[in-house]
């Protein structure tokens, strides 16, 4: 089954209402766009993620700066 944030991607608020980035799949984490993840990366960046949350942010953050 599909979540919204599958279909449509995780969205600032999104990350602002969790509060950190570890409440996301690294699947979630990689639907981010650019604006979305300079505003939240505060939250992304608040507790320790696993290796695969980390990897998956580092990906995205990577696939925006090009």
């Amino acid at each position: 089954m599909l979540s919204i944030e599958q279909c449509y991607g995780l969205t600032y608020e999104d990350v602002k209402a969790a509060g950190t980035g570890a409440a996301f799949s690294p699947t979630e984490l990689l639907t981010l766009k650019k604006e979305d993840l300079e505003q939240g990366l505060v939250y992304l960046g608040k507790d320790i993620l696993s290796a695969e949350q980390a990897s998956a942010l580092w990906t995205a953050l990577v696939k925006v700066s090009y």
